[in-house]
């Protein structure tokens, strides 16, 4: 979409990609994106237990992607993107060192789980949008 040509510095954030979307199995369990309600409404979105700060700051983040993509095509700049990806990680990276998730007892697993997704969806979307592949699995 913004760029054609790949960059070899990806790689690591492909890798990292592979690395979050690996924890689903080790959990046991698969994922394909957020979802939305049918059209009456009746399946319930995930409810997130952010008990830990940086579990909330990742919350916010991932928040903010729409709010960025909408900057980035009205401004064409894409290095808003690049900047928004790369707080992304950051944060991950934060949560991920404070916050253990397949050793936390439920519902904290769960939401930690749903977290990592989201992560995992908005890091592959924005990646995606700058014509950069990004690997499943290592």
């Amino acid at each position: 979409f913004f760029f054609s040509s790949r960059r070899r510095h990806t790689r690591s954030l492909c890798a990292w990609i592979s690395d979050v979307c690996s924890s689903d199995l080790k959990a046991g369990t698969e994922w394909e994106g957020p979802q939305r309600p049918d059209s009456r409404g009746t399946e319930a979105a995930p409810t997130l237990e952010l008990t830990h700060p940086s579990e909330l700051e990742l919350a916010k983040q991932i928040l903010r992607f729409s709010e960025t993509l909408n900057a980035t095509l009205a401004d064409y700049k894409p290095n808003w993107l690049t900047g928004y990806l790369y707080d992304l990680a950051g944060k991950f990276s934060v949560f991920y060192d404070n916050c253990p998730v397949l050793q936390s007892a439920e519902p904290v697993k769960s939401s930690r789980l749903t977290l990592c997704r989201l992560t995992a969806y908005v890091m592959k979307q924005g990646l995606n949008l700058l014509g950069i592949d990004v690997i499943e699995q290592m």
